[in-house]
């Protein structure tokens, strides 16, 4: 979300764009990057029409903010995948350390995450001091 408040500050963004860059944001897996809401979806989103939001997210593709790829599975569209372009993707510390899954006693769950060098816990179910024990 701290992207999208940057982009609207940055850039001049109408309302509809404002309101599709959030909806997009939101859905936006910080750690896969997956981002497939359909233009349906947007549209509930923001209160916008479906015609509004294609038009839009077109705007924001040209300037540049989003990347638009179309998806299709046996000849049939899907939904769209959108790449927030500038967004950098979270990287789960147990990818970089290497951690397996288990401790002799207990199982070990690391979602912790490293983004631009800060660890962050979006799951705060187990303390630290858990599993280091």
């Amino acid at each position: 979300m701290n992207w999208a408040f940057h982009q609207i500050e940055k850039h001049e963004l109408n309302a509809s764009q404002r309101l599709i860059i959030l909806a997009l944001a939101h859905r936006h897996h910080n750690v896969t990057g997956n981002c497939t809401p359909s233009g349906e979806t947007i549209a509930k989103m923001t209160g916008l029409s479906k015609r509004r939001v294609q038009m839009n997210v077109g705007v924001l593709n040209e300037k540049q903010l989003v990347s638009v790829v179309k998806r299709f599975k046996k000849g049939f569209q899907l939904s769209n995948q959108y790449e927030l372009l500038g967004v950098t993707k979270k990287t789960p510390l147990s990818k970089l350390m290497g951690v397996t899954g288990k401790s002799p006693d207990k199982e070990v769950t690391t979602d912790m995450v490293i983004d631009d060098g800060e660890l962050s816990f979006p799951s705060q179910e187990k303390k630290l001091g858990d599993l280091v024990a």
